[in-house]
């Protein structure tokens, strides 16, 4: 990284706010980044919170149907774990993340960001995925016109975006100084979104900027001290947790999740063990000291690989229905091998080493190509 000095005002937006490991750190990883930068300015997080804010942080859901109910019946009997997981979560946020004083919603008048920062980034995470429950048109800064916008390494996911419908973003976009994105597949819908008019190089996501020293600040001390496998699943799915279940005997080790939504209490039918350490800090400890890290979420592959542990990622095989994100990571790194199939996975060697030396250099490539990016866009 080079050792120029930066002095700007410089802000990010993403969904900081989320009960989510891959998106509190991402927005960590990404500020420390930032801040090696941009080292005599002011760097910091523009506290928006998107419209399903409210409902994604609730451990209730309104009573429509009977479903419901029982949803919400189960949420009492969860609501201390629950609790105490969304207090980690502000808890590292507080210590951790620097946050405008500010708060913003979907209908605020955001064009005051001119006043405020010299730049403002839309990134990282899936912030520009019109699927998803948190999206909003303001991560593309519409109303923010005399100020410099840059996209580090959003995701648009699945999400589509076409025109007419979308003519706002396709507007919003084309008034950005520098696009970058996540995914190979998002890379190329948005060229043809905006009529090939630009080339959206595809960037790392922040977490892997960071090294695994870089994290070990932020691990609670260790919760278990016989060797184990770490599993992470963001909605528990009742496949994920099977192959889970079968791996364990197969290795004769004990597997330990985290609680993530109510779903998690599936884990007791699967002789998962249920750790009520659920903050940001624990989901560090726990891939650091496993045997063998099984995810089927992008961010529970990415950490796994900044640690170099030996893990493999639940997916689809069908990659059509298979997560962009992680797709372009293990196809970058050639580890595609660790691809773990929902309907294919009695043939695998689990404790197989995977030889990092390789994908260190992949990697560190990677890496300097999205740090490359930032320090050119932020002069």
């Amino acid at each position: 990284m080079s050792s120029i000095k930066y002095k700007k005002r410089i802000g990010t937006m993403t969904f900081h706010r989320s009960l989510n490991y891959g998106s509190v750190l991402q927005t960590y990883a990404l500020q420390q980044i930032i801040k090696r930068i941009n080292t005599i300015g002011m760097t910091e997080v523009i506290d928006f919170y998107p419209p399903a804010i409210d409902k994604i942080r609730s451990a209730f859901i309104p009573v429509h149907t009977f479903k419901n109910l029982v949803h919400n019946v189960a949420s009492i009997l969860y609501y201390p774990l629950f609790d105490k997981r969304r207090k980690a979560f502000d808890d590292f946020l507080t210590k951790n993340v620097i946050i405008s004083e500010t708060k913003y919603d979907a209908s605020s008048d955001m064009s005051c960001l001119e006043e405020t920062y010299d730049c403002v980034i839309a990134g990282s995470d899936q912030i520009w995925n019109n699927q998803t429950q948190d999206f909003s048109i303001q991560y593309f800064f519409p109303s923010a016109v005399n100020v410099k916008k840059i996209a580090y390494a959003p995701s648009i996911g699945n999400g589509k975006f076409e025109l007419p419908r979308d003519y706002k973003i396709f507007e919003a976009l084309n008034k950005f100084s520098a696009l970058s994105i996540r995914e190979v597949s998002g890379a190329e819908h948005l060229e043809v979104f905006l009529n090939n008019s630009k080339s959206i190089p595809v960037l790392l996501d922040p977490t892997l900027l960071l090294n695994k020293k870089d994290y070990q600040c932020l691990e609670k001390p260790r919760r278990m001290r016989s060797k184990y496998i770490f599993l992470y699943s963001v909605n528990m799915d009742k496949r994920t947790l099977k192959i889970a279940e079968e791996v364990s005997k197969k290795l004769n080790l004990p597997i330990v999740t985290i609680y993530t939504t109510n779903a998690s209490f599936r884990t007791f039918y699967y002789g998962i063990k249920l750790s009520g350490n659920s903050g940001p800090g624990d989901f560090l400890s726990f891939i650091h000291h496993a045997e063998l890290v099984i995810s089927d979420s992008f961010h529970g592959s990415a950490f796994a690989i900044n640690y170099e542990k030996k893990f493999y990622s639940i997916c689809e095989k069908d990659e059509k229905k298979r997560d962009a994100r992680l797709d372009t990571l293990l196809s970058s790194l050639q580890l595609k091998h660790r691809m773990l199939f929902f309907d294919d996975y009695n043939r695998f060697n689990y404790m197989e080493e995977i030889n990092y030396s390789p994908v260190e250099v992949r990697l560190k490539k990677m890496k300097d190509e999205s740090l490359d990016f930032l320090e050119r866009e932020l002069r």
